[in-house]
């Protein structure tokens, strides 16, 4: 079972890890902010997180880190989810397990989130999760999962 770690409570070298793999050219790519981050900002993202009621970020844990996971514009019933897994694990199914596991301890009634449109394999697999496509929104596909 995948362990979730809150962002807040993270230790010196996995705030590191985290960042490592966020500006991977692989990660950082498919964001809607896709430039490098710096150290500074990171550490200070992480800090605004402890007095932030609408976005809470998750170190997904096996043996080893495997992800990232995040809530972002959460309200009462509904909260916008991102992922990203270590670039080193990528195709492995790390991102569907984590995804799955998460979204069960969940008590909202749905769930969406913005995809680049040209990222046609993350598209493929949130439909498979049970994502439906909604709306477009610049380079952006939202798409939307009832629970």
């Amino acid at each position: 079972m995948i362990k979730y770690k809150n962002f807040t409570e993270l230790t010196g070298s996995e705030r590191d890890l985290v960042l490592k793999w966020r500006n991977s050219y692989s990660v950082r790519s498919q964001m809607a902010q896709s430039k490098v981050i710096t150290p500074e900002e990171h550490y200070r993202f992480i800090d605004k997180l402890k007095t932030d009621t609408h976005t809470q970020y998750f170190l997904a844990i096996l043996k080893e880190p495997i992800g990232v996971i995040y809530l972002e514009n959460i309200e009462k019933t509904k909260a916008e989810i991102g992922i990203y897994v270590d670039p080193h694990n990528m195709g492995k199914g790390y991102g569907k397990r984590i995804l799955k596991e998460f979204i069960i301890t969940l008590d909202l009634t749905n769930i969406y989130l913005k995809v680049k449109e040209s990222n046609v394999p993350a598209i493929k697999f949130y439909e498979k999760i049970g994502f439906k496509r909604t709306l477009h929104k610049g380079d952006f596909l939202e798409m939307i999962l009832w629970i």
